[in-house]
């Protein structure tokens, strides 16, 4: 998952889509009196943040897809708190994996999960648990199906997934990889 300069022609760094308060709106405006940009014509989902949605009568032109709100900025920081000097870092981190794929609605996960066959597993944040993380993988069983495994991000930073921490969320992951049969990152993220 690596992160391209923004330019009209390439994909944004991390992917905005599904129904979570990081989903990319289709249209930002800004409401009269300047204030901040409310989503118009976006996915379905509120996101609880009060903002009434655009209206026709607005005469904002729609902002640059590359452009993201603050809701959406700070949802993104709440995956990667806390705010300090290390910061970057964690998200340099985690964005390198193949196995990340940022925002990523559950069905999705499980269509990714499904094409590229059994042994194959995706990181994603969770749609469940602000701040946490899912790890979707495709089972090796008899019964070949899509599992997902919740991880939660404590207090201290760590990440928890059953009863055991890691400092770090590659760190758990390759903790988990045998027991989960975690066997190869899904293509595309």
């Amino acid at each position: 998952a690596h992160m391209p300069h923004a330019s009209p022609a390439s994909p944004p760094a991390v992917n905005m889509g599904g129904g979570s308060p990081l989903a990319r709106p289709r249209r930002l405006s800004r409401p009269a009196g300047g204030a901040a940009p409310a989503t118009a014509g976006g996915s379905g989902s509120s996101g609880g943040t009060g903002s009434s949605g655009g209206s026709s009568a607005s005469s904002a032109s729609p902002l640059p897809l590359d452009v993201v709100s603050l809701e959406q900025f700070g949802a993104l920081l709440s995956f990667f708190a806390p705010f300090d000097a290390h910061m970057l870092d964690r998200v340099e981190a985690v964005c390198r994996q193949a196995w990340f794929f940022g925002v990523l609605a559950t069905l999705d996960a499980e269509a990714i999960v499904r094409r590229c066959g059994p042994g194959s597993f995706l990181v994603r944040f969770s749609s469940s648990g602000a701040g946490g993380y899912a790890i979707t993988a495709m089972s090796t069983g008899r019964h070949k199906r899509p599992k997902h495994f919740r991880i939660a991000r404590l207090a201290d930073g760590q990440y928890q997934l059953g009863k055991r921490t890691a400092r770090t969320l590659p760190d758990l992951v390759a903790m988990y990889a045998t027991e989960l049969r975690l066997e190869r990152p899904c293509d595309g993220s």
